[in-house]
């Protein structure tokens, strides 16, 4: 996001810089819709809608955290035995 804000002030910067030069420099201010539309579709829209949005489970994360849980319940297994055995 704060690339983003940089590019609008580096653009902003250089229009205020060329409309010295000539008043019909202004008009380059359209530019900024055009790359905030552009940063939506990459980032939020275009994945939603071309099916790599929203993260729905499974993976490594899914992998990990079953093998914690029946590490765990191995360890509590273990841990009934041996208080059996005394």
């Amino acid at each position: 996001m704060c690339d983003s804000a940089t590019d609008v002030l580096l653009l902003l910067a250089g229009v205020h810089v060329l409309t010295c030069a000539h008043r019909g420099f202004w008009l380059l201010t359209l530019l900024i819709p055009g790359r905030a539309g552009h940063w939506l579709w990459v980032n939020a829209v275009g994945p939603y809608l071309l099916g790599g949005g929203a993260h729905t489970g499974g993976g490594q994360d899914a992998k990990d955290g079953g093998r914690k849980a029946r590490r765990g319940e191995r360890d509590a297994k273990q841990k009934n035995l041996k208080g059996q055995r005394r």
